[in-house]
């Protein structure tokens, strides 16, 4: 009975263990192997990585450029985000004193809001003057947080030559830094300004897609694992992209229930390879853009698909803002082990100029730990910097950010 459980426990922190003995024999030339990856692409001010560890395997599931939830991070996280700031707008223009902050266009959400403001404090404790606008207002306006928070969002103007971006108040920023994800559109307002822009406006859902990042990153993971012969399956999510997709039409259920099947037989595979019996394959399918854990089901088989019930239908048929859901990625799914006291919790880790900083477990009461844990009745709890530094967390922090970093220089590419 011992062997077994003891067994079990090994199976469960398989990946983890892999890594440490890997890393205990090649610490330097991991860490090389990375800094030298840092160095062919521009740096990304900051992301945020969706984590989950199943033990067996820990890998992204989700990785933003305009993340929110700044408001959720430590103290230690916050002081180190400003000093990473100050070092990224330093190696773009030493002379940068004056900083444009632009958010979404809701101003109701009052977490978004306080996420915005611990933003802008960020920047402010930086060392630069910041102000918060965003495309929708006309006008500047002063909305209360809480009882002790309160936040000024101002609205945005062209110079008379069309050629820099001012708020409505007057305030011409060196810098413009942006927290909208852009779902819908490329905010034209910014096309012909001179002004220096970060993150890569590209990166917008508008453009991106989700499967375009997690092809890339099992490129790189399959690259590291050629270099140092581990397995890159334990540190990546498989991934498939389907486009121009209806859920009403059965063709495309067809195309949908394929690709599930196709995952679905390859995880098989890896769990005999790895004796996995305690849990059993699945898959997430998602929307191909988009946040806030919209347009996210999960399926234990191909026939699911053709059985969606009316509620998962409707949630596969519009994302954030109400955009038309009609690109998909396929996702293995990976089941979480962690807890917070009796809730399931998976980790989402920052980075700002490339460094780890922190993160924060979401954590969800009601779900289990095979489905979406992105809900509004999940909760937050702080990961500070202490904690989040490890070696295995700094290893898929930084691969995930490497992956973001040839992401963002694609569009550029193929695109501009």
């Amino acid at each position: 009975m011992h062997h077994l459980i003891k067994k079990f426990i090994m199976n469960k922190t398989k990946a983890i263990k892999i890594f440490h003995s890997l890393f205990q024999e090649k610490e330097k030339q991991i860490e090389e192997w990375i800094t030298n990856e840092y160095q062919k692409f521009d740096a990304i001010p900051y992301n945020s990585i969706d984590v989950r560890n199943s033990g067996f395997k820990l890998a992204p599931v989700d990785v933003n450029f305009f993340s929110a939830g700044f408001n959720n991070l430590d103290e230690s996280s916050l002081q180190l985000a400003s000093k990473e700031f100050l070092s990224f707008v330093q190696n773009v223009d030493i002379n940068i004193k004056k900083i444009l902050l632009i958010g979404e266009d809701h101003d109701r959400n009052l977490k978004y809001l306080e996420n915005l403001l611990f933003l802008k404090n960020i920047l402010i404790n930086s060392g630069f003057e910041v102000v918060v606008a965003n495309f929708a207002n006309q006008e500047k306006k002063i909305i209360q947080i809480d009882d002790k928070q309160f936040i000024e969002i101002d609205g945005l103007k062209l110079s008379a030559d069309e050629k820099r971006l001012l708020t409505m108040s007057e305030f011409e920023p060196d810098f413009i830094i942006i927290n909208n994800d852009m779902t819908i559109k490329y905010p034209a307002i910014l096309d012909k300004i001179e002004q220096k822009i970060a993150p890569n406006l590209l990166c917008g859902w508008f453009n991106r897609k989700k499967s375009t990042y997690f092809n890339i990153y099992q490129e790189l993971m399959n690259e590291f694992g050629k270099e140092f012969s581990i397995d890159p399956w334990l540190f990546s999510c498989e991934s498939r992209g389907i486009d121009n997709i209806h859920f009403k039409n059965k063709d495309d259920l067809k195309k949908i229930a394929d690709c599930v099947e196709e995952i679905l037989n390859h995880t098989k595979k890896k769990y005999s390879e790895y004796e996995i019996k305690w849990t059993e394959p699945y898959c997430f399918v998602k929307s191909n853009s988009g946040t806030y854990g919209m347009g996210v089901i999960s399926v234990d088989s191909q026939d699911e698909i053709f059985s969606l019930n009316k509620s998962m239908r409707n949630d596969m048929r519009a994302g954030k803002q109400g955009s038309e859901i009609t690109s998909l990625v396929i996702q293995e799914g990976i089941p979480t082990i962690e807890k917070i006291g009796s809730a399931t919790a998976e980790k989402t880790l920052y980075l700002v100029n490339g460094s780890l900083i922190g993160g924060f477990y979401r954590c969800n009461q009601g779900k289990n730990s095979k489905i979406s844990l992105n809900a509004r009745s999940s909760f937050y709890e702080k990961i500070p910097y202490q904690d989040a530094n490890r070696p295995i967390l700094n290893f898929i922090a930084k691969i995930s950010y490497i992956a973001a970093g040839r992401e963002s220089a694609f569009y550029k590419n193929e695109i501009r």
